[in-house]
């Protein structure tokens, strides 16, 4: 899973863990406690070439892939022949190479999935990254702050 260690990456993992599923996180070095913590097995730096890296750990290649960072062929050679690539962003899914199946899973308004989501939070099964809480006032702030990037978590404006 690339984009192990960002927003949608985090709740990735930790939903495919709690399925019982064997994640490899894909994020920075420095993010590899963090993803292990969120229910990751094994770890690729993003810096190593992703399907040698992850062939050392898995022969054969990962049955599926979910990227989140849009790393599309370097992702999709982490797969194995046969197996199911997920893009998560626009134009980031390269074309089926080997037999794997591509998909496009694009955001949409679904209350019932939320709910459920929202039930995990509230249970603990699912942990929500908060890097900073700002006062509404310092709403230029925070987009000053957010444009900067490498934030690990979300920023929170309260009234």
């Amino acid at each position: 899973m690339t984009g192990a260690a960002g927003a949608v990456g985090g709740f990735a993992v930790q939903l495919a863990a709690a399925r019982g599923l064997r994640v490899i996180a894909v994020a920075g070095a420095d993010d590899e406690p963090l993803v292990r913590r969120l229910g990751a097995e094994l770890f690729v730096p993003r810096t190593a070439r992703l399907g040698e890296a992850v062939r050392r750990l898995v022969p054969g290649g990962a049955h599926a892939a979910l990227d989140a960072a849009v790393a599309g062929v370097a992702a999709l050679d982490a797969v194995r022949s046969g197996g199911a690539f997920a893009a998560l962003v626009a134009g980031g899914a390269p074309l089926p190479l080997r037999g794997i199946r591509v998909f496009h899973h694009w955001i949409r308004a679904d209350g019932a999935l939320l709910s459920r989501l929202a039930a995990l939070v509230e249970a603990g099964s699912l942990t929500l990254r908060v890097a900073e809480s700002m006062p509404l006032d310092q709403v230029a702030a925070a987009h000053r702050r957010l444009a900067e990037g490498g934030l690990r978590g979300r920023l929170v404006l309260t009234p």
